[in-house]
C-alpha cells in the first residue's frame, strides 16, 4: 500500500466517523424537537449535505490516490452517496413543504418561531424509532 493509498483511506475513515456522528446528531434533534422550524430544517439539510459531502470526498481521495480499493468501492459508494442524496431531497422536500403550508397560520411567536401547535409535530411528517 503506498503512503497516498494510506492517507486516502484514513481520511475516508475520519470522513465516515464524522458521518456517524451527523447521523446521530440528526436523528437526536428530530426526537427531541416538539415541532419544525426554520432552524431545525436548515440544520437537518445541512448535516445530510455534509454526508454526501463527505461520501464523495472519500470516493474522490481514492481514485486520485490511484488505489486499487476504489474501484472495489466505488459501487457500495455511489450507492451510499445516491441513498444520501434522495434522503436530503426528501427530508428537504417535506420539511420545506410543511413551513410554507404553515406560514401564513396565526400562532404565538418566540424569537421568530411559531409555536402552540401551529406546525404539524415531526412524528407525523418522519418517523423516527
Amino acid at each position: 500500500m503506498t503512503h497516498e493509498e494510506f492517507g486516502a483511506l484514513q481520511d475516508c475513515h475520519e470522513l465516515m466517523e464524522l458521518n456517524v456522528d451527523y447521523f446521530v446528531t440528526i436523528s437526536s434533534e428530530l426526537k427531541s424537537a416538539e415541532s419544525m422550524n426554520d432552524v431545525l430544517v436548515e440544520r437537518v439539510k445541512s448535516l445530510l449535505s455534509g454526508v454526501v459531502t463527505n461520501q464523495q470526498s472519500c470516493y474522490d481521495g481514492l481514485v486520485q490516490s490511484k488505489s486499487s480499493i476504489a474501484s472495489a468501492l466505488s459501487v457500495p459508494l455511489s450507492n451510499g452517496t445516491q441513498l444520501y442524496s434522495v434522503s436530503l431531497a426528501l427530508v428537504t422536500h417535506s420539511l420545506e413543504k410543511n413551513l410554507k403550508k404553515n406560514k401564513g397560520r396565526k400562532g404565538s411567536h418566540h424569537h421568530g418561531i411559531l409555536t402552540k401547535g401551529v406546525r404539524e409535530p415531526l412524528e407525523t411528517l418522519i418517523k423516527v424509532s
